[in-house]
């Protein structure tokens, strides 16, 4: 959500699966192309996109669990928690592996 005005809340719109096609088929072959494709099957924030690490992937169960994301704090990356209210989340990879 974006906000508009103090008190005020916007949904934003997402992409119409044509466009994340457009998306997926602009960014292949680029060296995030990955982390682009679980970002957006998933909806990831950009942050906790950047702020996986392969110990939160479980390939057995296909699941993605989202612990930390990748902050610039004062100048530096770090790894803090996530925004969400729910500070672990658990996504199935099953919508990447549907795409690659």
């Amino acid at each position: 959500m974006a906000s508009t005005r103090p008190g005020h809340l916007r949904l934003q719109s997402s992409f119409t699966p044509d466009e994340a096609r457009s998306l997926l088929a602009e960014v292949r072959g680029d060296r995030l192309e990955a982390l682009h494709s679980v970002a957006l099957t998933m909806g990831l924030r950009q942050g906790e996109a950047r702020g996986l690490q392969w110990k939160d992937v479980d390939f057995e169960s296909g699941d993605i669990r989202i612990t930390k994301q990748l902050q610039r704090i004062h100048g530096s990356p770090r790894l803090v928690e996530p925004k969400a209210v729910i500070l672990t989340m658990t996504r199935s990879l099953a919508a990447v592996s549907a795409i690659a």
